[in-house]
């Protein structure tokens, strides 16, 4: 007869961030990326959030992707007026950093010196109630979050 003489409890899986290589307590998908990836988020015991954009294959990686115009409009969160769906990114170089905005109608005038732009109404989604409302709307939205 075999007896397990080891007292301590099972090691639970640890969970290792890709980004800065340190142990985090738990790891979860947040949302999909208009590019086409997956938004990863790592919660470390100091309560530091890393977080990174994952990608199922190489073509949704690289750049050349065409655009393909599919306009959605929306009840707008905000302002309760319709508007079109648009996202930006603030920063080029970490694509997982999305905002979104809705467009609503022209005010008259341009924006910018060289190329003008008509300008239009926006409003910038910042809360994050909104925010899983235009998910939702886009279809980006993961459950469980």
């Amino acid at each position: 007869m075999l007896t397990n003489t080891d007292s301590s409890p099972p090691s639970s899986p640890s969970i290792t961030c890709i980004k800065c290589h340190k142990e985090a307590i738990k790891e979860k998908k947040i949302e999909r990326l208009p590019d086409g990836g997956t938004l990863i988020k790592a919660i470390h015991a100091d309560g530091r959030q890393c977080s990174w954009a994952e990608y199922d294959t190489i073509e949704d990686v690289m750049e050349n992707r065409k655009k393909e115009k599919n306009p959605r409009i929306i009840l707008c969160p905000a302002c309760s007026k319709r508007g079109r769906i648009n996202h930006y990114y603030k920063d080029d170089k970490k694509r997982e950093n999305v905002s979104y905005l809705v467009v609503h109608e022209p005010i008259g005038g341009e924006w910018g010196r060289k190329s003008k732009v008509k300008r239009v109404r926006r409003c910038y989604i910042n809360d994050s109630a909104q925010r899983d409302i235009i998910l939702k709307k886009l279809g980006r939205y993961i459950e469980g979050n």
